[in-house]
C-alpha cells in the first residue's frame, strides 16, 4: 500500500499567514517526511516563487503521514524563502488560483491551489493577462509532469480527498490556471484529525 501524506505549505505576505493544504500519494516509494519536504520545496515552492513578489515569504512545510504505519507529523522551517518578483504593483488581497482536475465529474473531484503574492503586472481588470499566462505556462507544465503523474519512488502525485457522505480519494490528472484572481481565506481543514 502506498504512503499518503497531507502537506501544509505556509507563507506570509504583509503579516498575513497563508496556507495551502494538499494530499499526495507516493506510490510504492519509500517516502519519508524529509523526502516529501524536499520534493515539495523543489516542485512546489521553488516553482511558484518565480511568479510571486519578494514581500511574500515561504516559511514552513508540515508533512503528516497517514500510513500505512503510525500517523506522524513533522514541521520543517524554511526560514524565509521570498518570491523573486519586484514588489511594485503588489496584489495585497488577491491570489491566483491553480485548479486541480481529476477527469471525474463532480465538485467533490476538483480542488484548487492558491498562489498568494502575485504581481499586478500579471493582471488586467482582475483577470490574468497575457503576461501572466506566459509566466505561468512553464509552472503548469512542471506541475503536470511532477504532480499529475502516478506516484513512484521518485515522484509524488497530488490527490483530492472527498469529504462527502462517502469519503474517497481521487488522483489529480491536470492543472489549469483560473482566469480571474480569488481571495484566499483560511479554512480549518481536518481539525482534530
Amino acid at each position: 500500500m502506498a504512503n499518503t501524506f497531507r502537506v501544509t505549505v505556509s507563507g506570509r505576505l504583509l503579516g498575513q499567514v497563508m496556507q495551502n493544504v494538499f494530499y499526495v500519494d507516493g506510490g510504492e516509494g519509500a517516502w519519508t517526511h524529509t523526502s516529501v519536504k524536499d520534493y515539495v520545496l523543489t516542485w512546489f515552492v521553488n516553482q511558484l516563487k518565480a511568479v510571486q513578489v519578494n514581500t511574500f515569504n515561504w516559511e514552513t512545510i508540515e508533512v503528516r503521514d497517514f500510513g500505512p504505519g503510525p500517523d506522524t507529523i513533522s514541521t520543517f522551517t524554511l526560514g524565509q524563502i521570498p518570491g523573486t518578483m519586484n514588489t511594485s504593483g503588489i496584489l495585497t488581497v488577491g491570489a491566483f488560483i491553480i485548479q486541480k482536475r481529476t477527469g471525474i465529474v463532480g465538485r467533490e473531484n476538483r480542488g484548487r491551489i492558491y498562489m498568494p503574492g502575485p504581481s499586478a503586472t500579471h493582471t488586467s481588470n482582475n483577470l490574468i493577462n497575457a503576461t501572466g499566462i506566459a509566466a505561468f505556462a512553464p509552472i503548469l507544465t512542471t506541475f503536470r509532469t511532477q504532480w499529475a503523474a502516478p506516484g513512484t519512488s521518485t515522484k509524488l502525485q497530488m490527490m483530492i480527498v472527498g469529504k462527502g457522505p462517502t469519503p474517497h480519494t481521487v488522483h489529480v490528472t491536470d492543472f489549469l490556471l483560473a482566469p480571474g484572481i480569488g481571495i484566499q481565506r483560511r479554512r480549518n481543514i481536518n481539525v482534530g484529525i
